[in-house]
């Protein structure tokens, strides 16, 4: 609700500015930086998931799965890629959506 009005306010003023009505919404297909953060958020579950023992939440366990996370994929050329080569699909897609 905040964001709304803000907007307000902000046309109250007269500021020219993009809103939701103009904006895109969150979209994997628009911004392949989420496509990165839903990988690593995925992953790193999927490390803690499979952790043993009393620390498997702990801080230092957490924090070794990101860092394993982020060294695995690091590299991985393909990935990224692959992302932005798909950013010409949502744009395509945004495109004949009338956006």
């Amino acid at each position: 609700m905040k964001a709304y009005a803000t907007q307000y306010l902000l046309e109250d003023e007269g500021v020219q500015f993009w809103g939701n009505s103009i904006w895109p919404g969150n979209s994997h297909d628009m911004n392949p930086a989420e496509n990165v953060g839903a990988i690593i958020k995925d992953n790193v579950e999927d490390l803690m998931a499979n952790e043993d023992g009393q620390n498997r939440y702990s801080y230092d366990v957490l924090k070794t799965n990101i860092e394993k996370t982020l060294r695995d994929i690091e590299d991985d050329t393909a990935l990224f890629i692959d992302l932005l080569c798909s950013m010409r699909k949502g744009f395509d897609a945004l495109e004949a959506a009338g956006g």
